[in-house]
């Protein structure tokens, strides 16, 4: 029998978990009666063009460089050397781990296991209309999506991905799970992602929905709008007028973040190799060099944005791991000859008779 002092500990759990989702609810509330009023059309601009490719004088980092300090998923900041703050968790709506169904999919070459209800995954069938638009949001709302939504952030952690990895997982799974239904698979995408906290919006745009999203860093070449006094990039061409709601959903307050402080982990994707040939010294070299086809298709894809987030960027550890092994000869045949130079400069200096 459990005691009066558990028994008192599960009521007040309960009572806190009650409390949370009706705040949940009031939330969703809020935000699919924002939705069924009209949106309002914006202006979209053209991306901005991105200038001084190359800066005239090419940087010399130093230990005493100041960078800014990487954020991760939560938006606090990260000192060097630490980890970065779990992705938070959220409380399922009663849901028990024996009623949920696991799906797989490929991310970049690498398979992906998701656990989540199969209500989380409800297809849009109605129009392109706000009040279309905010009664899809309240079913979502209303379904067990908490496990999908942990299973993701799992999956996250596990791979090492930043804000837009995380979008890349997200739109990845839908567009996995609903095959080639495009407006479901961008719904379910917005959706999650202002449950798991992003900023993202919506708009309308003829027969289509667009996803915007707003980013911490500058972002180039890809057309945008305005609104709340920030800029929201589209993610899919747009034609026609765009339209989006006016406000935002309380739990999504985050822009996403594009700074790199590691290379996502792609265990799974191929392997290649590139001959690399070339000439030092009057010696010739030839090797080749490996790289994760997954991490080339991942930057590929990735918002062309300021130069400083590349040059975080690390290294796969293929190529690390080959870098070190092909050159790691050559220059400690170099080291060996500076030193051979420096001593017989040495002694011919203080041998010498001036």
């Amino acid at each position: 029998m459990l005691s009066g002092m558990q028994m008192d500990m599960n009521l007040f759990t309960e009572q806190i978990q009650n409390d949370f989702h009706q705040f949940v609810a009031e939330q969703d509330k809020a935000f699919q009666e924002m939705l069924e009023k009209n949106w309002q059309e914006l202006q979209l601009f053209n991306g901005t063009v991105r200038e001084g490719n190359k800066p005239p004088v090419v940087p010399t980092a130093t230990p005493d460089d100041k960078r800014p300090t990487p954020t991760q998923l939560n938006g606090t900041p990260v000192p060097p050397g630490k980890t970065p703050p779990p992705a938070p968790v959220r409380v399922p709506k009663g849901e028990t781990p024996s009623r949920l169904s696991t799906y797989t999919f490929t991310f970049y070459g690498t398979p992906v296991e998701i656990e989540y209800d199969k209500s989380s995954t409800l297809s849009f069938t109605g129009s392109i209309q706000e009040k279309e638009i905010a009664a899809y949001w309240a079913k979502l709302a209303d379904t067990t999506y908490d496990p999908l939504l942990n299973s993701l952030f799992a999956a996250q952690r596990k791979m090492g991905l930043n804000d837009w990895g995380f979008y890349q997982l997200v739109s990845g799974f839908a567009a996995s799970a609903y095959q080639r239904d495009v407006t479901s698979t961008r719904l379910l995408t917005w959706f999650l992602l202002n449950k798991g906290g992003y900023r993202a919006r919506l708009g309308m745009a003829g027969n289509e929905v667009i996803l915007l999203l707003p980013f911490q860093q500058g972002v180039y070449e890809i057309p945008y709008v305005e609104k709340e006094g920030m800029r929201y990039f589209a993610m899919q061409p747009v034609q026609g007028n765009l339209r989006t709601y006016n406000g935002e959903f309380a739990e999504g307050n985050r822009p996403l973040d594009l700074q790199l402080t590691s290379s996502p982990s792609l265990t799974g994707s191929a392997i290649k190799e590139r001959p690399v040939a070339f000439t030092f010294n009057r010696k010739s070299y030839n090797f080749p060099l490996r790289y994760n086809q997954g991490l080339i298709d991942f930057f590929n894809e990735y918002p062309l944005t300021d130069i400083g987030v590349y040059f975080d960027a690390s290294l796969s550890w293929e190529l690390k791991e080959d870098l070190y092994t092909h050159f790691m000869p050559i220059l400690t045949e170099l080291e060996k000859k500076k030193t051979r130079y420096n001593s017989c400069s040495t002694l011919f200096t203080r041998h010498s008779p001036i």
